[in-house]
């Protein structure tokens, strides 16, 4: 098995995050895949949003949501939101669900910056998402993060300092899935 393709598969697994559709060894292919849920913002069909999670967590499927914890003119979600107290509920179904943020010009940022930026997101989503912890259930850390594909990403070493270790790039269109990996344990997922 190539280290490559072990790792990829490895970071998949582990993060429970990435939208992985392959990983290629000599003569082998085994798909490792993982369904991640975006757009779930401020003004989403609650109803809908609560079908898909039932739907995935009877039939025993692992997922991850991609929450953007703003609301349409920017504001921080407040505590008694319809979405804010759906995942509150949500984060104690215990292992199927993962949660990651959302920040959308994040390949944009400067090392620093990103951060800094992912550790405010983190705090506010964990904020939300503490609301309805029970003791039996924990809120999870969040290890994951997705932002908006840009032309020059720069290199997302800077999201390690905020406990993040994946970083899901949401293409513009549909492409073959590919990888980046550096040094400091962060990977970075396009596709």
């Amino acid at each position: 098995m190539k280290r490559r393709s072990f790792l990829l598969g490895t970071a998949a697994c582990v993060s429970g995050a990435p939208r992985l559709a392959q990983a290629q060894t000599l003569g082998f292919k085994s798909k490792v895949t993982c369904v991640v849920i975006t757009d779930i913002e401020q003004g989403v069909s609650v109803e809908h949003l609560l079908a898909v999670f039932d739907a995935f967590t009877v039939r025993g499927l692992p997922f991850t949501c991609m929450i953007s914890p703003f609301g349409k003119q920017g504001q921080v979600l407040q505590a008694d939101d319809r979405l804010a107290i759906l995942l509150s509920s949500l984060s104690a179904f215990g292992a199927t669900i993962d949660f990651g943020c959302y920040v959308p010009d994040l390949a944009r940022l400067s090392t620093y910056f990103q951060g800094r930026r992912v550790r405010d997101t983190n705090a506010i989503c964990r904020d939300l998402l503490v609301q309805s912890a029970v003791p039996e259930h924990p809120n999870k850390p969040i290890h994951v993060v997705a932002c908006n594909e840009t032309e020059a990403p720069a290199e997302p070493t800077g999201v390690r300092s905020a406990g993040v270790n994946t970083v899901l790039v949401l293409p513009k269109a549909n492409n073959p899935v590919r990888s980046e990996a550096w040094a400091n344990g962060v990977a970075r997922i396009f596709g």
